[in-house]
């Protein structure tokens, strides 16, 4: 900041003040005049003019400069003519916002560091209402985009200046765009995509009528060749990365209107507006949406931050209070096993047939007949009275004895799982997937024996193969997957023949939730499966972080022959590549909690492999 005391002080209160130019024989050179000053709210708005290169600031009566101020500026021809300024003199007209306005004297002073003279003026200001606000931003239209800059975290500001903001004409070479999308949850939030760009020093914005406005560069951008390809001869590189996706506010409503709006360094505009469509608050039917937009892959972990990891989250809170709205249904299909050992939760969706599978194995297992609860939960309503069609003949046929819960709505893995484990008695838990066919008998003895042997062991995970025997799991390793910048599971030796079985359990970092056998106490003290995640990826590791932060080891027992069939139901949740985004939705998720502690496991060295 410059020092008044160091400059020449031309100082007129209510008139011009003017310096001359003695090499012009006395023409104008340099002016500032103050024609209007007005206060709405704690905003003060001034008005008037100024000649020259003088750069223009707002002083308060401490000598110290104004932080929040900002200043807009158009031509003002007719100033040329009355003071008959010389060729290359500029005269503009001029309109300066301060926020945060107290009431104390202002100045706009005007620098001219060259001759060291600071022209400075005043006038006395004029509280208005909203109306008189309304006529004095008309007056000033052609500095509209300014006042819009200024005053766009104001939602009352905002929905004042909307209506008076002419549509951009097409003939003028300033902004385009489109809103290609745009769909809410009222009460969660929602999203809109489209494209757009501006040239120049222009700015975009997304607004409602209600007030509600947010900079287009906060939004998530990328490139869209079809849009360079129809646009880059007239406006050049301001069509490069055009595309958006943008977030909206949980406090929108259907009948609200999404409206784009340009602002230069002069006059706003409206491009173009989009009526919002309603899209239900079922999670799985949100990101499926939404993770077809059309959004480069690499914007992914943006998208969790700021666009769909925000909204998806409340959606699957909202769910999980829903779904405990909805009693479950208990019914049992032969007698109580009294004491069991293990208790057995198997998640149901989309695929019941497993079932006949798994129980050819149960019953040749003397294990399971005396000392196994077996839960299985129903976690899809379209197959609920199937499964309670088949399940008096499962167990007269095979005399293993269990109970179906029927949660009455699809919970998730995760939530399924949980609501299975608050109806076990057992002090051991096994979660294990309904495509997990064991094949020969004591391969639960064997995962019991491998918990109880040492108490330092948290979980016990089981050596599964394909059904052509080769490997499919073995333990799970973390490995860095730079495209997403995250942490990923891999199962090491996947598909591959198995090494000979280690007569002893194996410690491993992490196991797959298909067969993971802990203790219930152990379960209850890191509050089970988490069910935030969405449909099922990562919620085994992420249990398994959680019981290694209580100091507990991971293991898994090889001499077991279990077959995984691996996925089957999950084709009922969308083709491969929305499979792939959920898979990227949950690794970022994975890696915001755990990725600094998953570092400390497997080693900075492997981050960058």
């Amino acid at each position: 900041m410059h020092s008044q005391a160091s400059f020449e002080e031309i100082a007129t209160v209510g008139e011009p003040s003017l310096a001359y130019s003695a090499e012009k024989q006395g023409a104008v050179e340099h002016g500032i005049h103050c024609d209007g000053c007005v206060v709405y709210g704690s905003e003060l708005i001034i008005s008037g003019w100024v000649i020259g290169d003088a750069e223009l600031r707002v002083i308060g009566p401490d000598g110290e400069l104004q932080r929040r101020m900002f200043f807009g500026f158009s031509e003002r021809p007719d100033l040329r003519v009355g003071y008959k300024l010389e060729p290359g003199v500029r005269a503009k007209s001029f309109i300066c916002i301060v926020r945060d306005y107290l009431g104390e004297k202002l100045t706009i002073a005007g620098y001219v560091e060259s001759r060291t003279v600071v022209l400075t003026a005043c006038a006395a200001f004029v509280i208005i209402d909203a109306a008189e606000l309304s006529d004095f931003i008309v007056g000033h239209i052609d500095k509209s985009g300014t006042i819009f800059r200024a005053m766009c975290d104001s939602p009352e500001w905002v929905a004042l200046l909307l209506p008076l903001l002419p549509l951009a004409n097409e003939s003028e070479k300033i902004a385009r765009a489109n809103m290609e999308d745009a769909r809410i949850i009222p009460g969660f939030g929602g999203l809109v995509v489209g494209w757009a760009f501006a040239s120049g020093r222009s700015e975009l914005f997304i607004v409602t009528k209600q007030g509600w406005a947010r900079r287009l560069s906060q939004a998530c951008r990328w490139h869209r060749p079809d849009i360079v390809e129809a646009f880059s001869n007239d406006f050049g590189n301001s069509t490069l990365n055009a595309g958006f996706v943008a977030a909206l506010p949980s406090t929108l409503q259907l009948a609200d209107d999404i409206i784009l709006v340009c602002a230069n360094e002069n006059f706003a505009y409206r491009l173009t507006s989009r009526k919002l469509e309603a899209i239900t608050e079922d999670p799985l039917t949100f990101a499926k949406w939404s993770f077809a937009l059309p959004t480069s892959i690499n914007n992914f972990a943006e998208h969790y931050a700021s666009l769909d990891g925000p909204i998806l989250s409340r959606l699957i809170k909202g769910q999980s209070q829903r779904n405990l709205q909805i009693p479950p249904i208990d019914t049992f299909f032969g007698p109580v096993v009294t004491n069991p050992k293990c208790s057995i939760v198997v998640p149901l969706y989309g695929r019941y047939d497993f079932m006949f599978n798994q129980f050819l194995e149960f019953a040749d297992d003397s294990f399971f007949t005396q000392f196994v609860e077996l839960i299985y939960v129903v976690d899809d309503p379209r197959i609920a009275d199937n499964v309670l069609r088949e399940c008096p003949a499962l167990y007269e046929y095979y005399g293993v004895p269990f109970r179906v819960i029927n949660g009455g709505t699809n919970r998730g893995y995760s939530s399924a799982n949980n609501l299975g484990v608050r109806f076990c008695t057992a002090e051991n838990i096994l979660l294990l997937n309904s495509d997990v066919i064991p094949i020969e008998s004591g391969w639960l003895d064997k995962m019991i024996t491998a918990l109880d042997a040492n108490e330092n062991v948290g979980i016990v995970g089981a050596r599964l193969r394909y059904p052509n025997q080769s490997l499919q799991h073995d333990g799970i390793a973390f490995q860095w997957h730079a495209p997403w910048g995250t942490y990923i599971n891999k199962h090491p030796g996947m598909g591959m023949e198995p090494t000979a079985p280690s007569k002893t359990p194996v410690e491993r970092v992490a196991v797959t939730g298909a067969c993971m056998l802990l203790k219930r106490a152990i379960y209850d003290a890191v509050a089970g499966l988490d069910e935030e995640y969405l449909i099922g990826d990562f919620e085994d590791t992420d249990l398994c972080l959680k019981v290694r932060k209580l100091g507990k080891s991971i293991v898994c027992v090889q001499d077991v022959n279990l077959v995984h069939l691996e996925r089957q139901s999950f084709v009922e949740q969308g083709s491969g590549s929305f499979r792939s985004r959920v898979t990227q939705y949950n690794s970022v998720r994975h890696q915001e909690r755990w990725g600094s502690y998953i570092a400390t496991l497997v080693g900075p060295a492997l981050e960058n492999n």
